[in-house]
């Protein structure tokens, strides 16, 4: 996959299949991992791998106390566990407050938990002498955490960094032998996703990013970029990469086949031919733009391929854009729901395209909903 496609689709997988994770597909992403930063390059992190059911069950219930001041907290209207906010709920208000087993099933279902710790002999906590909690020592350990999401993002499986259970610390070094010197930083539950998202709802830059000062005027990159684009020279038509009219076709002409022969590899190929630059998509049109390559094709495949076939009706070329409209069948026997969509597709000189899709959608259906829950409801 891309860098920023992984990036942009790494979420907070909680809900796994039942497939394993192989060691060989877990030493890749724990081998591409470690090359996260350290303070110092000191690199004071160590992994454990759980794989051993009766010991993530334990790790499962030692999430429990943590779990219940944060439920206790959360309906009590505080912020769960802040450091700024003393809370005032009653100790027997948290001791009396259920956690609902799917809360830690993530432990119990993931294929694998990885514990990752940090030597406190290797940290330098340069906030260690101010007036408030500290946050620093978390870069040499936190930057391999995620390291570890991504890599396992990129191998097609998923977890979630979970820290619910680092209260119960002494516990954790029992039950894993852990030396003193270690803090335990996060838990990591990792296994296949039941399911791959492809929109996540984060803030856009200028609610977060500010000029020379943290009350600064807003950065608003993108108006920017837009503008220099307007203005930057086109290029010259015979330095033009919009691939050619023929290779169009033969594309189109394949699309369908492909899918549903279920040759992924030879699929994706096709549409290489006709992807010689950078992919923008909004699938379908009124939902949140995704982008790279590997998410309009492999990761489209790998989503939809088993539950999808495909009837080209007809296809049209002109110029630097093409359109298809497709008869789709969603689902599998006897649950087969029908829609034709419309697809566009638009090549700049650079070569970059932009596809969007038109989809028959109800009115409930917004830029955060999912746009095909009522093509796929009981699928």
């Amino acid at each position: 996959m891309e860098l920023y496609d992984v990036m942009r689709t790494t979420f907070a997988v909680r809900e796994f299949t039942d497939d394993p994770l192989p060691d060989p597909a877990l030493y890749r992403i724990i081998d591409n991992a470690r090359f996260a930063p350290s303070g110092g390059n000191r690199q004071g992190t160590h992994v454990t791998v759980v794989r051993d059911a009766t010991v993530r069950q334990r790790l499962a219930a030692l999430n429990v106390p943590g779990a219940q001041r944060y439920f206790a907290q959360l309906a009590a209207g505080e912020g769960p566990w802040n450091p700024v906010a003393p809370s005032g709920v009653p100790g027997e208000t948290i001791a009396a407050t259920t956690v609902s087993d799917e809360f830690t099933a993530p432990f119990r279902r993931a294929a694998v938990v990885l514990v990752v710790t940090v030597d406190l002999t290797c940290v330098a906590a340069t906030d260690q002498q101010l007036d408030r909690v500290g946050v620093v020592s978390g870069a040499s350990v936190y930057p391999l955490v995620w390291n570890i999401l991504l890599a396992a993002r990129n191998e097609g499986y998923g977890g979630t960094l979970t820290t619910m259970a680092v209260p119960e610390e002494e516990q954790i070094r029992e039950l894993l032998g852990i030396p003193d010197t270690h803090a335990v930083a996060a838990l990591v539950p990792l296994g296949k996703p039941r399911k791959q998202l492809s929109k996540l709802r984060r803030r856009p830059v200028e609610e977060f990013t500010t000029r020379d000062r943290f009350d600064g005027a807003p950065c608003n990159f993108k108006h920017e970029l837009c503008t220099a684009r307007r203005r930057a020279p086109r290029r010259d038509a015979e330095m033009s990469t919009v691939p050619s009219r023929q290779a169009r076709l033969a594309h189109a002409a394949k699309h369908a086949e492909l899918w549903n022969a279920g040759k992924r590899e030879e699929w994706i190929a096709s549409w290489r031919t006709i992807v010689p630059g950078e992919v923008r998509m909004f699938d379908p049109v009124g939902t949140e733009e995704k982008q790279g390559f590997d998410t309009a094709t492999g990761d489209a495949y790998d989503m939809f391929q088993s539950i999808l076939k495909i009837k080209m009706i007809t296809v049209q070329v002109n110029g630097n854009e093409m359109a298809w409209v497709c008869e789709n069948s969603f689902g599998t026997e006897p649950n087969v729901q029908k829609a034709y969509s419309i697809e566009t597709f638009a090549w700049d000189g650079d070569g970059n395209l932009l596809i969007k899709t038109y989809y028959p959608m109800p009115e409930s259906v917004d830029a955060d909903s999912d746009p095909y829950a009522h093509l796929l409801d009981g699928q």
